[in-house]
């Protein structure tokens, strides 16, 4: 997450006025990373300090990255910079000259991705970005060419769509990356490798506290997740947290057949406290769908002659703010089709 901050330029500067437009920055470089980069996000302009100097900059210390458009953002990522614009991918790299002189050559990193989602994020020491509803990786930077990029979005590519998003936030206390929407987060857990949303909330601004999440929603207000499960703002309105986990067409590796479900076995925490349900839901008859509790421990939950060809799973925690953790969900099907579904 980068600061909000405006440097001024030397008073002979003609740059002045647009050093001053500037609202988004990043330290790269320099003698001990101490160069300064500044862009507005409305051009594709790259102003940057010179010598260690963060209120010096010279007038050729400005460069024009790719054709027209803007620099949408910028991340450090090991000895490069890369810059994402509304023309493309693009690489920078520190050199110095026989004379000692400092410049930050930009070349072409990649042509076909443009106009990201907001910013962008490093995680695992790979930049991460969305463009065209989904999310993308840059495996490495070592060999300029668009074979580089990869997608880690596609289990999700369904829910995307659904969305137009805004903004991206590295949420490193939660090894987690938000992306929002209107009133909706998909957030990717990068630790374990797991997608699930938040819905209801509008995300206007995001900051990263110790152990405290918050965040300005769209309308202004300050808004954090308290320890007891609520998200509180500041005009004193608290809102109860209801979290569920929606497996959607589990189709078991044959969507076209018919199949019998017998079984679902659902570990959970040993606890008189843990409760919650499942919601089984079938694509043949309403008959195929229903709801079944779940308590501590294993669970077996009877389900013979269920038919269908795909499956949703709905898991959620009995009462509002209190916590289900899933250890494991087995589910026992049979294949009773003897022709392909027409």
């Amino acid at each position: 997450m980068k600061a909000v901050a405006t440097y001024r330029a030397a008073e002979l500067s003609s740059n002045r006025e647009e050093l001053l437009k500037c609202r988004r920055s990043v330290f790269y470089g320099g003698v001990g990373e101490s160069d300064l980069f500044l862009w507005s996000g409305d051009s594709n302009k790259r102003y940057y300090s010179n010598g260690g100097n963060i209120t010096y900059f010279p007038i050729d210390n400005c460069d024009t990255v790719g054709e027209n458009g803007y620099i949408g953002d910028i991340v450090c990522y090991y000895d490069r910079m890369v810059i994402f614009t509304s023309s493309g991918i693009y690489s920078s790299e520190l050199h110095l000259s026989e004379n000692g002189d400092v410049s930050y050559p930009v070349t072409l990193l990649n042509s076909s991705c443009k106009n990201i989602v907001g910013n962008a994020a490093v995680v695992d020491n790979s930049p991460v970005f969305i463009n065209s509803n989904s999310i993308k990786r840059i495996e490495s930077t070592a060999v300029r060419s668009e074979k580089n990029l990869s997608v880690i979005s596609d289990r999700i590519s369904g829910l995307l769509r659904q969305h137009t998003f805004n903004a991206l936030y590295d949420v490193e206390s939660r090894n987690e990356l938000w992306m929002t929407a209107d009133n909706t987060v998909v957030i990717w857990n990068y630790k374990n490798d797991v997608f699930y949303t938040f819905e209801g909330i509008r995300v206007g601004y995001l900051c990263d506290r110790p152990l405290t999440l918050t965040f300005f929603d769209t309308d202004g207000y300050y808004c954090e997740f308290t320890e007891d499960g609520f998200d509180q703002k500041s005009d004193g309105t608290t809102s109860a947290i209801s979290a569920y986990c929606y497996l959607e067409g589990l189709d078991f590796g044959s969507a076209f057949r018919k199949k019998q479900l017998n079984d679902i076995f659902v570990k959970t925490e040993k606890s008189e406290n843990v409760g919650g349900e499942i919601a089984v839901i079938g694509d043949i008859s309403e008959e195929s769908s229903k709801s079944l509790a779940i308590k501590g421990g294993l669970n077996r939950l009877h389900l013979r002659n269920e038919r269908f060809y795909t499956l949703d799973l709905l898991i959620r925690s009995q009462n509002v703010n209190e916590a289900l953790e899933i250890d494991e969900i087995a589910v026992a099907v049979t294949d009773i089709s003897t022709v392909n579904r027409k």
